[in-house]
């Protein structure tokens, strides 16, 4: 049965009735959306935080993850970005 089904999804996606694109093109303060193996930015000690993944369809089906770290008051003080693509 597995295969089975297997087989009827590779056919509807063949078909055109998946849309692989991203149902939103930003994506603020959610996860990051790393495409090839994740990434852990560290500033001072404390984990990066997402600020935005932006769907950029670059290559095939890229994107952007902007990550940022806050000092010890809470004031974002750095900023990373990371690009990927599948």
């Amino acid at each position: 049965m597995h295969g089975f089904r297997a087989m009827q999804e590779i056919k509807r996606a063949q078909d055109g009735e998946y849309n692989f694109s991203p149902t939103t093109y930003a994506n603020a303060f959610g996860q990051p959306n790393f495409m090839q193996g994740e990434s852990i930015n560290v500033h001072e000690g404390r984990c990066a935080l997402c600020l935005m993944t932006l769907e950029t369809e670059w290559g095939d089906s890229g994107n952007v993850n902007i990550m940022f770290a806050c000092d010890e008051d809470g004031v974002p003080c750095k900023v990373w970005f990371n690009s990927a693509c599948c």
